[in-house]
C-alpha cells in the first residue's frame, strides 16, 4: 500500500476509509508518527485500512475486451468485496466461461445496460455486459444460492445488479440460464438489468433441498430479451415487486408465475413471445399464508398464444387493473386457435379485472392473420371472473364463455368484432339494479327459510343497485350479508311502533334454529372476501325481529365488522334481539392492525328491548345520528367508545337498565344536540373514568327521571367521574320524577354530578335533583357553573377569580385581575388594548407592557424572557447596530440549522475532486463557506462556483480528493 500526501499546507492527519473500518494516520512534518494511535515503528497493514467497498473489475485483473476469459478475475472481485460493497464494471465486454457466484450484500454495477438492441443499433454501441461463451461450466451465467450445502450460507440476500447486461448469444447448443437463484434468497434488487439471448431461461428461481424459495425481490427496468425458453420463470416468489419489466421474444412464455402471493407487477409487458405472454399457473394455496397478486397497468402484444393465461388453483383473488391486451394469439401468423387476450381456463383462483382493453391486429409488416380470436375467454369451470370497465375487440368475439364458469360483468363492458378499421360494436346488457327477493325464491310467508334466496339476490346485485324486500315476514337461519355499495330496502320499517300491527312491515325474523352472531351482517373487504372496500352499504325500511331466538343465544340485530365506511341505516326498527341492537366491532386480524367501522349515517331508527346494549359504537369516527330511539334495553342504551368528531341530533335513550348514554371514551369531539334521556336505571348520561382527552358538547339536552334503580347510589342526569375529557354543556335541563304510573323511586339524586375530573362546565340550564341540582364531588381540576344556571339548591354561579370593568378613556383601565389581599392589580387592560403586569399587593403594575405599535406589530418595552424556547414561521431581524446584535448568552449555546433538500447547510462528498450540490436556495450573492468534514484521497485547495437558483459546485485542486466537505450558505442583508 502506498499513501502519498501532496500540497502546500502541512497535513497533521490522514483518514483512510474502507470496508467496515477507518484508518487514522498522524503525520508530523511530513513523517508518519502513528497509525490508529500506535507509535514507534509504524507499519500500515490490511487490518488498519480494511477491505475496500468499491472494486473496479478492470483493476482487479479483468480485461473487458470480449476475448480474454475474465471469469476468475470477476469471481475474485466478488469474493473480495465486503457486504455492502460494489464491484464496478467499466465499459467493456467481459467474457466468462463458468458461473459467477454472487454472495450476500454485493452489488454488481455496470456503466450502462442495453435494455434492448434496437433497429440500427449494433452490439458495440454501448458495450457493458457479461458475455458467457463456450465451453461453459455451470447452469447459469450468475447464480445466487441460499442453501446450507457446505459452500453457501443458509440465507443469502441483499444482492444488487444494476446497469448491467448478461449476453448468452455465444452459448449455442447449451441450456444455460441467465440469472439463477435457489433457496432462501431474499431482498434482491435488479435495476436497469438485461438478460438477452440466453439458450434457456432469462431469470429463474428454484427451491433448495429444504423447500425454501427466493422471496421479497424488487425489479425495476428489467428486460428478458430473446431467451430460448422463458423470460421470467418464478415459483413461490412471495412479495415480488416488478416495475417496468419486459419479456420480449421469448421462445416459450414471457412470464411463468407459479404461486407469487402478495406480489405486485406494475407497468410490465410481454411481447412477441412464442407461447403465452403471462402464464399464471400452479397451486397458489388456500391457507393463512396464501395470497393473490396485483397486476397494474400491464400489457401484452403479439404473443403466440394467450396474452395472459390463468389456470391456477387457490382461493385468493388475482387482480388486474388497467390491462392493455394487443394482437395476441398470433398462432404462427394464422390466428384462431381459441386464443385470447385474457384467458381464464379451469382456474380455481378468482380473477378480478377492471379497465381492460383488448385490440386485435396483424404483424408490424401488415401481414399474417388478425388476432386474437377472443378478447376475454372463460372456460373449464373457473371459479370466478369479475369484469368491469372493459372494451374487448377481437376477431371472433369480445367475450367467450363455455357457460361452465361464474362470470360477473359490470355495467361498462363493450364488445367489438371485425377489422380495426370498421369494427362492429355491441354493449354488455346492464345487470338489473333493482332486484326483488321474490325473483330469487324468497316467499316471505313467515314460515319458509328465505336465507339462501335473500343472499342470492344480494350477491347478484351490482354496485349501486337495490335489493327489495316487500312488506312480508322473511324467516332466516343465518346472517344476511350485505355486500359493498348495495342497498337492502324494505317496503316499510317498523319505526317506533311497539307492535307488529298493520301496516305489516318488511320484517326479517330469525328462526329459533338461527346460527350466527347477527341477523344482518356488514363485513369488511377481508372478512367478506370482496374485491373492494366495504363502503356505501344501505339498510332501509326494514324491521328486525329477534323474538323467536332462544334467550341466552346472543344474536345482534345489525353487526358491522372491520373497515366498513359510510354505512347508512334509515327507517329501521330492531326489536327483541338477544344480543345488541346495532353493534360495530373491530376486525382484529385486519392489516395493518385492528379496524372498526367509521363514517356511519343512522337516521330514524328504533332499537327496542335488546337483551344487551341498544347501540354499541367502537371507533365509529366521523359519524352522524339523527332521531335514533333506544328503549328498554337490558344494558346501556348507548355505549360509545371512540366515535370522535361525531354528532347526535334528537337521539333518545329511555328505560334501559343501565346508563342511557355511556360515553366510555373518545379523543375528538362528540356533540349531542337536543338529545334526551328518560327513566334509565342509572345515569342519563355517564362519562366514566377515562384518560382520553376529547371534548363532549351537550347543547339543549333534556335528562329526565334517570337513576330509577336507586335513590342513594349517586346517580345523576349527567355524571362525570374521574375523566380527563372536557364536558361542556349549555341549555341543559334535568328533571326528577317517578314511573309513568307515579310509582317507583323519585330520581335522580343529582342533576349534574362531577368528581375527580379535568373539566366540566355548564353555562346555562335548569338542573333538578332530589338531593341537589349540582353536586361537586371534589377532586375536579375545573368545575364551572355559569350565571344562567338555576335549579335545586343553586343560588349562585361559580367562576375562579374576579373581574371588573371601567368605562373610560383609551388610557384608562377597563379590565383588571386581583387576588385576595391585593390593593393593586396584577394585570390590567386599558381602552386601547395595552396590557400591563405587576406583582400585586401594594405595588402598581409596570409601565410599558404589550401593545400594538403598528400594523401587524406587537411591541413590548420590557425585557422578555422565553424559558420554553421561541419558534417563528417568519424571519427574525435585529436592528441594533452592534457587533453583538444576536447573542447566545450562555456557554454551550449555539446556532443549529436544519439540513435536508435545499437547506442552508449540509455535507457533500467529493468524487474525483468535485461534487455538485443541487440547491434552489443558492443565489448570485450567496456566501458559500466550505470546510472538510472528513478527509479522503489527496487533499487540495477547495473552491466553489454556483448556478443561482439551481446548484453550486465544490472543487478541489486535487483530482483524486474524495473528502466529505461541510458547506454553509449565508446571505448578505
Amino acid at each position: 500500500m502506498k499513501i502519498q500526501v501532496t500540497g502546500e499546507r502541512p497535513v497533521d492527519a490522514i483518514e483512510v476509509r474502507g470496508g467496515q473500518q477507518s484508518t487514522v494516520i498522524d503525520v508530523t512534518a511530513g513523517t508518519v508518527t502513528s497509525v490508529n494511535g500506535h507509535t514507534g515503528a509504524v507499519t500500515i497493514t490490511g487490518s488498519d485500512v480494511g477491505a475496500p467497498d468499491w472494486i473496479n473489475a478492470i483493476q482487479r485483473g479483468a480485461a473487458g475486451d470480449g476475448v480474454t476469459d475474465d471469469t476468475a478475475a470477476l469471481q475474485a472481485a466478488i469474493d473480495a468485496c465486503p457486504p455492502g460493497g460494489t464491484v464496478y464494471f467499466p465499459r467493456g465486454v467481459y467474457k466468462t466461461t463458468a458461473t459467477l457466484d454472487l454472495k450476500s450484500g454485493v452489488t454488481l454495477l455496470g456503466s450502462h445496460s442495453n435494455l434492448m438492441v434496437g433497429p440500427g443499433m449494433g452490439d458495440g454501441d454501448y458495450p457493458c455486459y457479461i458475455q458467457a461463451a463456450g465451453p461453459f461450466t455451470g447452469t447459469s451465467v450468475i447464480q445466487i444460492i441460499g442453501d446450507a450445502d457446505g459452500t453457501h450460507p443458509a440465507i443469502s440476500g441483499e444482492q444488487r445488479i444494476s446497469n448491467l447486461m448478461i449476453d448468452g448469444s455465444q452459448l449455442a447448443g447449451t441450456s444455460v440460464d441467465g440469472l439463477y437463484a435457489r433457496g432462501n434468497v431474499q431482498n434482491v434488487v435488479l435495476d436497469d438489468f438485461c438478460v438477452r439471448q440466453m439458450p434457456n431461461n432469462g431469470i429463474v428461481t428454484a427451491a433448495n433441498a429444504g423447500g425454501q424459495w427466493p422471496f421479497s425481490w424488487r425489479m425495476r427496468h428489467v428486460m428478458a430479451d430473446g431467451c430460448h425458453a422463458h423470460g421470467f420463470l418464478f415459483s413461490l416468489m412471495t412479495d415480488l415487486t416488478a416495475i417496468d419489466c419486459q419479456a420480449i421474444g421469448s421462445w416459450a412464455n414471457g412470464w411463468v408465475l407459479t404461486n407469487l402471493p402478495n406480489s405486485q407487477l406494475t407497468n410490465c409487458r410481454a411481447e412477441w413471445c412464442g407461447n403465452h405472454g403471462y402464464l399464471i399457473n400452479g397451486d397458489w394455496g388456500n391457507g393463512a399464508g396464501s395470497g393473490g397478486a396485483v397486476f397494474t397497468g400491464c400489457s401484452t402484444d403479439r404473443n403466440g398464444w394467450d396474452g395472459i393465461h390463468v389456470s391456477a388453483a387457490g382461493t385468493a383473488p388475482l387482480q388486474f387493473n388497467g390491462l392493455m391486451l394487443r394482437r395476441d394469439g398470433r398462432n404462427g401468423g394464422t390466428g384462431g386457435g381459441g386464443y385470447a387476450g385474457l384467458a381464464v381456463a379451469a382456474s380455481g383462483m378468482p380473477v378480478i379485472a377492471s379497465n381492460v382493453t383488448c385490440f386485435p391486429g396483424v404483424d408490424d409488416t401488415g401481414t399474417s392473420t388478425s388476432s386474437p380470436q377472443y378478447g376475454v375467454s372463460v372456460t373449464g369451470s373457473s371459479t370466478l371472473l369479475q369484469l368491469d370497465d372493459a372494451s374487448l375487440h377481437a376477431a371472433t368475439r369480445g367475450l367467450n364463455s363455455d357457460n361452465t364458469s361464474t362470470v360477473m360483468l359490470g355495467q361498462n363492458v363493450a364488445y367489438a368484432t371485425g377489422p380495426t378499421s370498421a369494427p362492429v360494436r355491441s354493449v354488455q346488457p346492464r345487470t338489473p339494479d333493482w332486484i326483488n327477493v321474490a325473483l330469487y325464491g324468497a316467499r316471505g310467508d313467515g314460515v319458509t327459510d328465505d336465507t339462501a334466496a335473500i343472499q342470492a339476490a344480494l350477491n347478484a346485485c351490482p354496485a349501486g343497485g337495490v335489493v327489495y324486500m316487500p312488506a312480508k315476514v322473511f324467516r332466516t337461519s343465518a346472517p344476511i350479508k350485505v355486500p359493498p355499495y348495495v342497498t337492502l330496502r324494505g317496503g316499510h320499517g317498523g319505526g317506533e311502533a311497539q307492535s307488529l300491527s298493520a301496516p305489516t312491515p318488511a320484517c326479517i325474523k330469525p328462526l329459533a334454529t338461527f346460527t350466527g352472531n347477527a341477523v344482518i351482517a356488514v363485513l369488511d373487504q377481508q372478512l367478506g372476501g370482496y374485491a373492494t372496500i366495504t363502503s356505501e352499504v344501505k339498510i332501509e325500511g326494514v324491521t328486525v325481529d329477534g323474538s323467536a331466538v332462544p334467550a341466552g343465544t346472543p344474536v345482534d340485530g345489525i353487526l358491522a365488522t372491520g373497515q366498513v365506511q359510510h354505512l347508512q341505516i334509515r327507517d329501521v326498527q330492531i326489536r327483541q334481539v338477544t344480543g345488541k341492537g346495532i353493534n360495530t366491532a373491530f376486525n382484529t386480524g385486519a392489516p395493518p392492525g385492528p379496524q372498526a367501522p367509521f363514517c356511519l349515517h343512522v337516521e330514524r331508527v328504533s332499537v327496542l328491548w335488546a337483551a344487551s346494549h341498544g347501540v354499541v359504537l367502537n371507533n365509529s369516527t366521523d359519524s352522524a345520528f339523527y332521531d335514533v330511539y333506544v328503549l328498554g334495553c337490558s344494558g346501556f342504551g348507548w355505549y360509545i367508545s371512540g366515535a370522535d368528531n361525531s354528532m347526535w341530533v334528537a337521539c333518545r335513550a329511555e328505560w334501559s337498565s343501565l346508563d342511557g348514554f355511556n360515553l366510555a371514551g373518545g379523543n375528538g369531539v362528540q356533540a349531542f344536540i337536543g338529545c334526551a334521556t328518560d327513566r334509565n336505571g342509572q345515569n342519563g348520561i355517564s362519562v366514566p373514568a377515562s384518560t382520553d382527552t376529547g371534548t363532549i358538547l351537550l347543547s339543549g339536552c333534556h335528562l329526565k327521571r334517570d337513576g330509577k334503580a336507586s335513590t342513594t347510589a349517586g346517580y345523576a342526569g349527567l355524571k362525570v367521574a374521574s375523566s380527563s375529557r372536557k364536558v361542556v354543556a349549555d341549555n341543559l335541563i334535568t328533571t326528577t320524577g317517578r314511573d309513568d304510573d307515579s310509582t317507583g323511586n323519585l330520581t335522580p339524586q343529582y342533576g349534574v354530578s362531577a368528581a375527580n375530573s379535568a373539566y366540566v362546565t355548564v353555562a346555562s340550564g335548569v338542573l333538578a335533583g332530589v338531593a341537589a341540582g349540582w353536586n361537586d364531588g371534589g377532586g375536579n381540576t375545573t368545575l364551572l357553573r355559569g350565571p344562567l344556571v338555576t335549579g335545586t339548591g343553586i343560588t349562585s354561579w361559580t367562576w375562579p377569580g374576579t373581574a371588573s370593568t371601567t368605562a373610560a378613556a383609551a388610557t384608562s383601565t377597563i379590565l383588571q385581575a386581583l387576588v385576595a389581599g391585593d390593593t393593586q392589580p396584577r394585570w390590567t387592560v386599558d381602552g386601547q388594548g395595552r396590557m400591563k403586569y405587576g406583582p400585586g399587593g401594594t405595588t402598581a403594575p409596570d409601565t410599558g407592557g404589550w401593545y400594538r405599535n403598528n400594523v401587524g406589530v406587537l411591541q413590548s418595552d420590557s425585557f422578555v424572557v422565553f424559558n420554553g424556547g421561541v419558534q417563528s414561521n417568519g424571519s427574525f431581524t435585529a436592528f441594533q447596530a452592534s457587533a453583538k446584535a444576536l447573542v447566545a448568552g450562555t456557554a454551550g449555546g449555539g446556532v443549529a440549522i436544519k439540513e435536508g433538500a435545499n437547506a442552508r447547510m449540509g455535507t457533500a462528498t467529493l468524487v474525483t475532486g468535485t461534487v455538485t450540490v443541487s440547491n434552489t436556495s443558492v443565489t448570485a450573492t450567496t456566501r458559500i463557506i466550505v470546510t472538510r468534514q472528513g478527509s479522503g484521497g489527496t487533499l487540495g485547495h477547495l473552491s466553489t462556483t454556483r448556478t443561482a437558483g439551481t446548484s453550486f459546485t465544490i472543487a478541489s485542486s486535487s483530482a483524486t480528493e474524495t473528502s466529505t466537505v461541510a458547506w454553509l450558505l449565508v446571505e448578505p442583508a
